[in-house]
């Protein structure tokens, strides 16, 4: 088979139209990360100490006017040795869990509150310290202006449901269902940034 002179030119094209394509798509994702500490409201319990190490991975470049692609999120958060001792007492061997992370996202011309949940099944409740290894994907956003964007971590609470060994629910709270919240405060004086990014011209 023979190489010709318009098959060059193809392939040339070809490669010219493939580097305006990536121009407006982003940049390659990038690893984030930060910890923070809290102080959670558990049932029976005083409030506790739990420690947040969050992960993220967003491009470091996105363009505007495009809807970003879901990016990968998690949590693993360590509590106190009391609330292992909590659900001991209770009696349930496992905790199925929904760890909400608040976020506050900035960027030119805009500041949006962002709720990111994150999902565990199945975490061991007796192992001490208790830890929850949460995962989720952030939502699609479009950005309408170039410029610095950041997002910040504004919170964190949980909604968890606490297992028998035969699969049913402990009504910890009293409402009679399955589920109960627990609610936790950001302590002050922390650097809450989880990430930084640009918006280039789309």
């Amino acid at each position: 088979m023979t190489f010709k002179a318009h098959d060059a030119r193809k392939l040339a094209l070809l490669g010219a139209a493939a580097i305006a394509t990536l121009g407006g798509l982003a940049a390659p994702a990038q690893a984030a990360s930060t910890t923070l500490n809290y102080s959670c409201e558990y049932p029976y319990i005083a409030a506790q100490p739990v420690t947040a190490t969050i992960d993220l991975d967003f491009p470091s470049t996105v363009p505007s006017g495009v809807l970003t692609a879901p990016a990968d999120i998690s949590a693993v958060t360590v509590a106190d040795p009391t609330v292992s001792l909590l659900w001991d007492v209770v009696g349930t061997p496992t905790v199925d869990s929904v760890t909400t992370v608040e976020t506050n996202l900035s960027a030119p011309g805009l500041t949006l509150p962002v709720s990111i949940p994150l999902s565990a099944v199945g975490t061991d409740a007796f192992v001490s310290p208790f830890t929850i290894d949460a995962a989720g994907l952030t939502p699609r956003l479009t950005f309408r202006k170039p410029g610095k964007a950041q997002i910040s971590v504004t919170g964190l609470n949980f909604t968890m449901s606490a297992k028998y060994a035969d699969g049913t629910t402990a009504d910890l709270d009293g409402d009679g269902s399955p589920d109960f919240a627990v609610s936790c405060t950001q302590l002050p004086g922390q650097d809450t940034k989880l990430d930084s990014f640009r918006v280039t011209k789309g």
